[in-house]
């Protein structure tokens, strides 16, 4: 990091213990959830921006609180550090977690507007690697649907992202298996991210291993049920 842009930031970050560059970014936060709960022209983004802006709100005003009381002397323990990093938890949760659990949920019951394009790309993705073993549709796959879908039906991504559709293809429509929720859990817990998408691609694996085995049988009775033919 170059010295100029460190110095900034230490000199933001020591403005009033970091309150007051707290309060900014709180305060233009809120500002920026409303704005797009209001004026985005696409549901999801309308959604988060109405979800979020409570959380965002409250965080500003707990830091302003906490600039009073810092000025008084008051309460150090909640003005410096401990505080900030507990106002800081309860920011990312109220924005960013309440939000994924009620668009999940919401739109695990059927309710539309719920979910990006690109989310919709991931699990279609996810299904296609589940039933034929890649993720993406050839050039004339993608020209044969529906001019509507065309564009969802290219998938832009590398073909790992695909495991984050995988649980959606395997247990149905929860919300907990909204790819979402799997990006989320790879972002917060590296560790626990690894063991759930192994444990999605195992399970894929034997669905897979399951489906060749019953069509292997299937295959092999009617074969058995064929009459011969006479010599």
């Amino acid at each position: 990091m170059p010295r100029a842009v460190r110095g900034c930031r230490d000199r933001l970050d020591r403005s009033a213990g970091g309150l007051a560059t707290d309060a900014a970014l709180y305060g233009c936060s809120t500002l920026f959830a409303v704005g797009i709960g209001v004026v985005s022209a696409l549901p999801p983004h309308r959604i988060w921006g109405l979800t979020a802006a409570p959380g965002y709100l409250i965080a500003t005003v707990v830091v302003l609180a906490q600039l009073a009381a810092r000025r008084r002397g008051r309460a150090p323990r909640l003005t410096g550090r401990p505080g900030r990093a507990g106002l800081t938890l309860f920011a990312v949760a109220a924005t960013t977690g309440l939000p994924l659990l009620w668009q999940s949920s919401r739109r695990a019951a059927g309710l539309p507007g719920h979910a990006q394009e690109e989310v919709r790309v991931v699990e279609h993705a996810g299904q296609r690697l589940l039933e034929t073993g890649t993720p993406y549709l050839s050039r004339a796959e993608i020209a044969a649907l529906p001019v509507a879908d065309q564009l969802s039906g290219y998938m832009p991504y590398q073909p790992g992202m695909a495991l984050f559709g995988l649980p959606r293809a395997l247990a149905g429509t929860v919300w907990w298996n909204d790819a979402r929720v799997a990006f989320a859990v790879a972002v917060g817990r590296p560790g626990t991210a690894l063991a759930y998408l192994a444990g999605t691609l195992v399970a894929a694996l034997a669905a897979v291993w399951c489906g060749l085995t019953v069509t292997r049988r299937l295959t092999a009775g009617a074969s058995a049920d064929r009459p011969a033919r006479p010599g």
